[in-house]
């Protein structure tokens, strides 16, 4: 069985017994190869063995997985599990990402010391006008 994925996590499980024998899983993309020889028999029958797991897998390329009966065995797939881990990598990006929060954070200070320029002048101007007092409008 031959398939292509893009994971950082791949596990299979299937049944394992006695009347089953070996499988070679062979997983293979551009920066490495793994390969590994499976014994799927066990002295107890059962449907849900954990068969083959492989971890840190690279997310950037598309990783190839063949799976291969050896000895004539019985060899069965129930199913796969396949998780890919978003990993955010320190570059460019980080530093773009930096420059646009400090930026935000920079326009909110000034556009609330603005707020504050403008309020504080025209409570000065108003107490001014009435003569040092603060006045209080009465609306009828």
């Amino acid at each position: 069985m031959f398939m292509e994925l893009n994971a950082s996590t791949f596990v299979m499980y299937g049944p394992c017994g006695p009347k089953h024998g070996l499988m070679r899983v062979t997983i293979d993309n551009k920066i490495q190869s793994q390969q590994q020889i499976v014994n799927t028999s066990r002295p107890i029958a059962s449907n849900s063995c954990l068969l083959f797991q492989a971890w840190s897998l690279s997310v950037l390329s598309l990783d190839q997985v063949l799976i291969e009966n050896l000895g004539g065995g019985m060899l069965g797939v129930e199913r796969f599990n396949v998780t890919t881990l978003q990993i955010y990598y320190v570059g460019e990006s980080t530093g773009i990402r930096a420059t646009v929060v400090a930026c935000v954070l920079l326009g909110t200070v000034m556009a609330l010391v603005v707020t504050i320029v403008v309020y504080v002048t025209r409570a000065l101007r108003k107490k001014q006008r009435t003569g040092g007092f603060w006045r209080v409008d009465v609306v009828p």
